[in-house]
């Protein structure tokens, strides 16, 4: 199945606080997908990594419109 967006192993580091560790996931197209969690868990570190406007600090995203 095609898929619009996968993330393997994302990190996003501000010094020595790592806001991402070591994230996968992918979204198969056609399918509803949700980021829920706590405040200060990465949900906009996430977000932002996805669409570019965060450079990651390692790992792979790819994302298809």
């Amino acid at each position: 199945m095609e898929q619009v967006i996968h993330v393997e192993n994302l990190r996003k580091s501000y010094g020595n606080n790592e806001a991402l560790k070591d994230i996968t996931f992918q979204v198969p197209k056609g399918q509803i997908f949700g980021l829920l969690g706590p405040s200060g868990s990465g949900k906009t570190t996430m977000i932002k990594t996805l669409t570019g406007e965060l450079t990651k600090s390692s790992g792979q995203v790819g994302t298809q419109y």
